[in-house]
């Protein structure tokens, strides 16, 4: 690669920062202060990115430059040594460049003017090159003539780098994934990304704009929820569903919450291509009046219903029409349920609970709450209430850690890193349906959680210790001695506080050395 062919490079990589720094200019507001201030700072924090990525990743900025320079050899058949000084010089050049650019688009929002020759011949000063061919060929059929000529509109004969929206996800997903971004969100990203595709189809970065958003939210505003999901769509692309009657639409929050999982994947393009100068998912979230449905607490009514004569056939004792074995996760939905009511904890917690975690110290029983948890305050011990004892939660933990097993409900699969999809399904959308007690979004199997602190608050225990049970932040004043306020002792008083005084527990009993021997056979 000759000094002549690295000048002509610069010279069209300039010619395409000038092109980036005037569109910046023209799609921005100047006549809003807030808007051009905004613009400014994201092309700040571009830089800072760019910086980052430069020093921390300097494999992967590496191969972006390549990328680009190969495309130049290809397009121009040029001989590029890539151990030469020369090509390690012009990628030396074009990282400047990149970054220069950022600064001189935010001087131009400042108000400051910039022609293409001023912009050429600061760059020529600030990094000492000359960009002025000196070279005269001796004949026309030199290659650095062709390369000269083919150069001349560079715009009609640039093959540009494939920016699809389907290659920038992958890079995407595949950084995520190095980052250790948890499995089920890389999935959710993935269904949603999808779907997108279905929608406006595999598009260049270049063309995406606020237009196409829109288009894409017409699309989804007509969509069924949980569309893979349901017997009636799942086989049907977006196109067929469209043209279905009596579809009934998904919520907006819904739409608004796939908006932000792609307003985050275009967030992570803005910060890493100039190609990308606006987020064009950004402010587009559809306006949501209506108040969200909370999850509620069981009444004592529905416990009674939920735990009637219904809940040991349903559960434990359940056997399958054909085989006349019990059902696989009986024993599970027995305890996750009566744990969750007598405890407080999440469903996750429970579903995912090692034998080994049940403790034992100063004679009190507890659930040692830890590993991968939803935040800090969930890691904390949790005494095992009494009614817990009394229905016989040791002598089935005993007979786990007899069998060899290590989880506790040892038969629980996990599916998208949770083992408590199971259960609530089984919870969710059979059980409680039956016992008439199920409420979208407001009665469903986490609603234990609500119906333990609830009870808590009634029969008067400390706000303090019941956050403590429950790992939920301590207020300003007491989270520094939280955990020398409460020992286990005291925590054991306050969690067996917790009465449902109207369930009649000596139905819900069960022999565990029988019914193990059962299940084991199975």
């Amino acid at each position: 690669m000759t000094v002549e062919e690295i000048k002509v490079v610069l010279r069209i990589e300039l010619e395409k920062s000038f092109r980036y720094i005037k569109h910046i200019q023209l799609r921005t507001n100047l006549y809003n202060p807030q808007k051009v201030q905004e613009a400014i700072s994201n092309l700040q924090q571009k830089k800072e990115t760019r910086l980052h990525y430069y020093g921390e990743k300097p494999v992967e900025a590496n191969q972006r430059i390549e990328e680009r320079l190969n495309s130049y050899s290809q397009r121009f058949g040029l001989n590029m040594d890539t151990s030469s000084l020369e090509y390690l010089q012009l990628k030396h050049y074009l990282r400047e460049l990149y970054l220069r650019r950022l600064d001189w688009a935010m001087e131009v929002l400042e108000g400051k003017e910039l022609t293409y020759t001023e912009l050429a011949q600061r760059f020529e000063k600030e990094l000492k090159v000359d960009l002025q061919s000196k070279e005269k060929p001796a004949s026309a059929g030199s290659r650095t003539v062709k390369f000269e000529e083919q150069t001349q509109n560079p715009t009609q004969q640039e093959q540009p780098i494939d920016l699809s929206l389907s290659k920038l996800f992958k890079e995407f997903v595949e950084e995520k994934r190095q980052s250790g971004m948890r499995l089920q969100s890389i999935q959710q990203h993935e269904a949603f990304f999808n779907e997108l595709l279905e929608c406006i189809g595999d598009l260049p970065l270049q063309e995406m704009s606020k237009s196409v958003v829109r288009k894409y939210l017409s699309i989804q505003q007509k969509l069924p929820p949980q569309r893979k999901k349901s017997p009636r769509y799942r086989e049907k692309t977006v196109e067929q569903i469209l043209k279905m009657k009596s579809v009934e639409p998904q919520s907006i929050a819904n739409i608004n919450k796939k908006l932000g999982k792609l307003g985050e994947f275009f967030r992570w393009i803005e910060r890493r291509y100039d190609e990308c100068s606006a987020n064009p998912f950004e402010g587009m979230a559809l306006s949501n009046r209506v108040t969200p449905k909370e999850r509620e607490h069981f009444t004592d009514a529905d416990l009674q219903q939920i735990l009637s004569k219904e809940y040991l056939p349903s559960t434990v004792h359940r056997m399958d029409k054909d085989t006349r074995f019990y059902i696989k996760h009986g024993v599970t939905y027995y305890w996750v349920f009566l744990i969750g009511i007598y405890s407080g904890m999440r469903t996750e917690e429970i579903c995912k609970l090692r034998v080994d975690e049940l403790k034992r110290e100063d004679g009190i029983w507890f659930f040692d709450i830890k590993g991968k948890v939803k935040t800090r305050n969930s890691v904390r011990r949790v005494p095992i209430h009494e009614k817990l004892i009394e229905l016989g939660l040791l002598k089935y933990t005993e007979l786990i850690k007899r069998s060899g097993e290590e989880r506790l409900f040892w038969m629980l699969p996990e599916i998208n890193d949770k083992y408590s999809r199971t259960v609530s399904k089984f919870f969710n959308d059979s059980y409680l349906k039956k016992v008439e007690v199920y409420e979208a979004n407001k009665k469903i199997l986490y609603s234990t959680r609500h119906t333990f602190i609830t009870k808590a608050k009634t029969m008067g225990l400390d706000d303090a210790c019941l956050k403590e049970l429950v790992g939920h932040e301590q207020e300003f004043t007491q989270k520094h001695y939280a955990a020398s306020m409460f020992d286990l002792k005291m925590l054991q008083a306050g969690i067996n506080r917790v009465e449902y005084s109207k369930l009649n527990l000596e139905e819900l009993k069960v022999d565990w050395n029988k019914k193990l021997v059962m299940e084991r056979r199975k």
